[in-house]
């Protein structure tokens, strides 16, 4: 048999529990009233999803010989070096000698009358800035509709520059400031899906090519024909082949018309008299 003291506790156990569920009810009736009730989340804690932060990679690339005699010199060797090094590049910043110069000229070193060494102004590059394509933000053409939905930006710490020094009393090229590392991955797979690593290298088979176009032939047996001869294209690089094939073809068909014409009006009447203008490239206008 219960006893007396244990009824009394459930009974102040209950009030309790009544009490607080009404101070629960009037405390959410106040915060609807005032507008500042906290929106309740549709997905549970366990359900929502969380972004992830991706892992920042550091790949260490092979550094660039220090020293060229040239411009062409440099340019010829850097083909070669982002080729096997599987790396895309970048020109961010260009300054000619005749601005070099005219900067020298200014400076408080000539302005105190010391000898400065001037730029020959006939090698007209003095300095160029190379980055990877990865820390290049895109710029935005779109109209705000549908943003850029994707985008290589990754703040790729890669940077090198490449200026004329004097070695010797000769001006050679000589890269500093370099930092050879990227935050992204490194490899022939991903450099193949890149659009300056991909086209038609071999003369012969840009001939092939041009003579397929010419012949009418499908894109697919253009496409199947690159690939065995281990061409780094992709359909819609023969896609784009085709149609700036059909533009330059249009074009010569439309000169073609225009001198029919003008062949005619001239032979219609001895005093008819024709000009015919020509744009840059070469099309009557």
């Amino acid at each position: 048999m219960p006893s007396p003291d244990g009824n009394a506790n459930e009974d102040e156990q209950k009030e309790d529990d009544v009490g607080s569920e009404a101070e629960r009810e009037q405390s959410e009736s106040s915060d609807r009233s005032s507008g500042t009730e906290e929106p309740k989340s549709c997905l549970s804690d366990t359900k929502r999803p969380r972004r992830v932060q991706a892992k920042a990679q550091h790949v260490t690339v092979p550094a660039v010989k220090p020293r060229h005699e040239s411009w062409e010199a440099w340019e010829c060797y850097l083909q070669e070096y982002k080729l096997h090094t599987h790396q895309v590049l970048a020109t961010i910043e260009t300054m000619s000698c005749d601005l070099r110069n005219k900067k020298l000229a200014q400076s408080a070193a000539a302005k105190r009358g010391q000898i400065v060494d001037m730029v020959p102004p006939e090698l007209k590059v003095f300095k160029r800035v190379y980055v990877c394509t990865h820390s290049v933000r895109p710029k935005h053409r779109c109209s705000g509709v549908r943003p850029r939905q994707f985008s290589r930006y990754t703040k790729c710490p890669f940077k090198m520059t490449a200026m004329l020094f004097l070695h010797d009393h000769k001006w050679e090229v000589t890269v500093r400031n370099a930092v050879f590392e990227h935050n992204h991955h490194v490899s022939s797979d991903v450099f193949k899906t890149y659009a300056s690593s991909r086209g038609i290298a071999e003369e012969e088979n840009k001939s092939s090519v041009l003579t397929m176009l010419a012949g009418r032939s499908k894109r697919s047996k253009i496409f199947d024909f690159l690939l065995e001869r281990s061409e780094n294209v992709t359909k819609q690089d023969v896609d784009n082949m085709v149609a700036k094939f059909r533009t330059q073809e249009q074009h010569v068909e439309d000169d073609d018309a225009v001198a029919e014409v003008i062949a005619k009006f001239l032979a219609a009447d001895s005093l008819n008299m024709a000009t015919v203008d020509e744009s840059e490239a070469g099309h009557s206008a």
